[in-house]
């Protein structure tokens, strides 16, 4: 019910359209609480949340909430979160997209598009009538809806993901190696590298919200050298070890949370692909070897 006008407005409101709208929020509380992000637009994002809460039917709804990261010794990374809001594909004949979330980052002249879409599902216990259901969202929306639709566009995605609700470690998946039965599920052949996947979402449970964000600004921004575990940019002690063959990794310690991570490559001699590795990784861990700074690389398996 909203009373803000001199006659009432009654209305329902479905579980899933209510998660979809807590996702966002929580999204937004979450990057300037933990990561440091300040809200730039603030009262134009206010009269957007009002004016989405008395919509009419047919009317638009979209939210943009424009974020701003500073730091000392770059320009501001700005960040345009989107919600519901329509986006052109690669087809002309095609009606645009409208998917959940739209993370705009601008760094430096570019633009790089992350994607999401929010499902209101307990997938364990869907299994027992739909047991493809969590692997036609992850290939149907996706991949196929976002990644596949908004290729070589200027909308192309840089990674997009399905949040949901349910517990189980099963449903939780940052694309960091496929299986070659999860490769003719998500009839996805090419390496992942962290394009697609799922994670889980509650007021209870946000630690895969941190980790997905942390792969978005280190793995495919390049951030790496920035402490994402709290937003902190400048007090950051990095330390050069020396490897085999006249290689290197990094140690990176945060001054402000005491997080550390390191960054360094695979063992592949062709490829030498980028890893930064957490306590908590999103690259995928072979912990049956020796434990989470054990991981394989989601380019060439090494």
């Amino acid at each position: 019910r909203y009373s803000g006008f001199s006659s009432d407005y009654r209305y329902t409101i479905r579980e899933c359209r209510i998660y979809e709208n807590w996702c966002y929020f929580k999204i937004i509380h979450f990057l300037v609480t933990e990561q440091g992000w300040e809200i730039d637009n603030p009262e134009e994002l206010t009269k957007q949340i009002d004016n989405s809460l008395i919509k009419k039917k047919g009317s638009q709804h979209k939210i943009k909430c424009t974020l701003k990261h500073s730091n000392s010794n770059e320009s501001d990374i700005i960040l345009n979160a989107y919600y519901e809001h329509k986006i052109n594909t690669n087809q002309l004949s095609e009606e645009p997209l409208e998917p959940d979330y739209h993370f705009e980052f601008e760094i430096n002249g570019r633009k790089h598009n992350i994607y999401a879409d929010a499902k209101y599902k307990n997938y364990l216990e869907m299994e027992t009538h739909y047991k493809s259901e969590f692997t036609s969202n992850i290939r149907d929306v996706a991949i196929n809806k976002y990644i596949n639709r908004f290729a070589t566009t200027e909308n192309e995605a840089n990674a997009s993901f399905i949040i949901h609700p349910d517990i189980n470690p099963m449903y939780t998946f940052f694309g960091g190696l496929l299986s070659e039965l999860e490769k003719e599920k998500y009839q996805s052949f090419e390496p992942p590298e962290h394009k697609f996947g799922a994670f889980v979402l509650l007021p209870s449970q946000n630690l895969y919200l941190k980790v997905f964000f942390k792969m978005i600004m280190e793995y495919h921004l390049g951030l790496y050298r920035y402490c994402w575990n709290c937003g902190e940019t400048d007090n950051i002690q990095k330390r050069k070890i020396s490897l085999k063959s006249n290689r290197y990794k990094y140690h990176f310690h945060c001054g402000n949370c005491g997080d550390f991570w390191v960054k360094t490559h695979c063992g592949e001699s062709s490829g030498k692909h980028k890893l930064i590795k957490h306590m908590t990784n999103y690259h995928f861990e072979r912990k049956e070897n020796k434990g989470n700074w054990y991981v394989q690389c989601p380019e060439c398996k090494s």
